[in-house]
């Protein structure tokens, strides 16, 4: 995990052999050097749920380096943000819940259902997740309130014109309904 081997290696003083890069940094790169793979351009409204894997990005200038990335993918695949228009981004984004899911289950529930209520009513199609624990345990809350949440390796995917496979947009374990 990026932030094992960045953050946390760094507070243990414990050398990484290794640079680590964030799986944005790698998709970002991998399209700009692969533009022509690019078959499908979306043209879907998309809003971000960062995650606390955002939060151990590097960071650089006044802002996130994994944001600019994000922003170069989506300009690569026809993906427009509607992170300016949300009042829960950036420092103020919200978490997942799913640090206080099981204990504290309807306060976890409350927390997403502010989240994705941010995102719908700013012009959100779909939820793109960068964490596999967010998408995982908001993806549910996400359909039922009518918004699709779709995992970015999975965004990316179709941006590729490949098949999502039988979990679809959730990317991690059984279809969702």
């Amino acid at each position: 995990c990026y932030n094992v081997a960045t953050t946390l290696a760094m507070q243990q003083g414990i050398d990484v052999p290794f640079r680590p890069i964030h799986i944005l940094e790698y998709i970002r790169d991998w399209l700009r050097d692969h533009p022509d793979r690019i078959t499908n351009p979306l043209g879907v409204e998309i809003a971000v749920q960062g995650g606390c894997t955002t939060r151990y990005a590097p960071k650089g200038g006044d802002h996130e380096i994994w944001s600019d990335w994000l922003a170069d993918i989506f300009g690569m695949i026809g993906v427009t943000s509607v992170e300016e228009r949300r009042t829960y981004t950036g420092v103020d984004r919200l978490c997942c819940g799913c640090g206080i899911f099981h204990t504290q289950r309807e306060r976890a529930l409350e927390i997403q259902r502010k989240n994705i209520d941010d995102a719908i009513k700013s012009g959100a199609e779909e939820l793109v997740f960068i964490c596999p624990a967010c998408i995982s345990i908001m993806r549910a809350t996400c359909r039922k309130m009518g918004v699709e949440p779709i995992y970015i390796t999975q965004l990316v995917k179709r941006a590729l014109g490949e098949e999502l496979g039988p979990a679809g947009t959730a990317a991690f374990g059984y279809p969702v309904k």
